[in-house]
C-alpha cells in the first residue's frame, strides 16, 4: 500500500511540476510563473513557487517571450507591441490648430478617455472665442468617437453636443456630427484632421453650418 503511494506521490510531482510556464523578460530576467492574463497592455501571473500570492502585473512591452507548459510559444516582438501597446495611454488632450468654418464648431480644447480596445473615446470639448472688438463666447460639451481600426486611431465617426453662450447674444446649443482621421507620430503625440457639420440655436432660430480643422494631440 505504502509503494503504491509512494508512486502516485512521485507521479503527482511529476505533472505538477511541468504545469508551469517560463516567462523571459526584455531585461534578461527567466521565471518561472503560471500565466493568468495576456492582453496588449499587460501579462499577469504568479509566481509558480508561490501560487497563494496576488498576482502581478507587468507591461506587455516589457516580455520577449512566454513559453507554456504545453511547450507552445508566444513571442512579444517590438514591432508587434509598438503597434498593439501604443495605446497602453488612454487618455488624450486634443488642441486644434487651424480651422476653417463657422465660429460655432465645437472643439478648440478637449479631454478624450478611450476605452482599453480603442474603438470609443468619449470627448469633452471646450470652446472658447475672443475677438478684439470684444465678443466672447464659450461652449462645452461631450462627444463620441468610434474608432473603425481601434487603437485609437485611423478613422472615426460619431455625435457631438455642447452649450454655451455669449456675450453679445442668448445662450446656444449646438449639434451635429464628426469626423476625422487621428494620426500617430509616436505613443505622445499625434495629429487630428477632422470635420464637424451641425446647427446651432439660441432655442428660438437655428443655423446650419460646417467646418473643418487640423489637431495635434497628446496622449498620456
Amino acid at each position: 500500500m505504502k509503494t503504491v503511494l509512494l508512486t502516485l506521490f512521485l507521479l503527482t510531482s511529476i505533472v505538477v511540476g511541468k504545469a508551469q510556464d517560463t516567462l523571459y523578460m526584455k531585461d534578461g530576467k527567466v521565471m518561472s510563473v503560471r500565466v493568468y492574463e495576456v492582453n496588449k497592455s499587460k501579462v499577469k501571473f504568479k509566481l509558480y513557487s508561490n501560487l497563494k500570492a496576488p498576482l502581478i502585473t507587468v507591461k506587455s512591452n516589457t516580455v520577449e517571450r512566454i513559453v507554456y507548459e504545453n511547450k507552445q510559444e508566444q513571442v512579444f516582438s517590438d514591432e508587434e507591441f509598438k503597434k498593439l501597446s501604443a495605446f497602453d495611454r488612454r487618455n488624450r488632450i486634443n488642441v486644434d490648430l487651424i480651422g476653417i468654418g463657422v465660429v460655432f464648431y465645437p472643439s478648440v480644447l478637449s479631454y478624450e478617455r478611450i476605452n482599453a480596445k480603442g474603438t470609443v473615446g468619449i470627448e469633452i470639448p471646450l470652446t472658447v472665442f475672443i475677438e478684439e472688438q470684444g465678443f466672447f463666447a464659450y461652449s462645452i460639451g461631450v462627444s463620441m468617437k468610434n474608432y473603425i481600426g481601434g487603437s485609437g486611431r485611423g478613422f472615426y465617426y460619431g455625435p457631438t453636443f455642447s452649450v454655451g453662450g455669449a456675450n453679445r447674444f442668448m445662450d446656444f446649443a449646438y449639434i451635429g456630427a464628426k469626423t476625422g482621421w487621428q494620426i500617430y507620430v509616436s505613443r505622445l503625440i499625434g495629429f487630428n484632421l477632422g470635420a464637424n457639420v451641425g446647427a446651432v440655436t439660441n432655442f428660438h432660430e437655428f443655423a446650419f453650418g460646417a467646418s473643418v480643422y487640423v489637431g495635434i494631440s497628446f496622449s498620456f
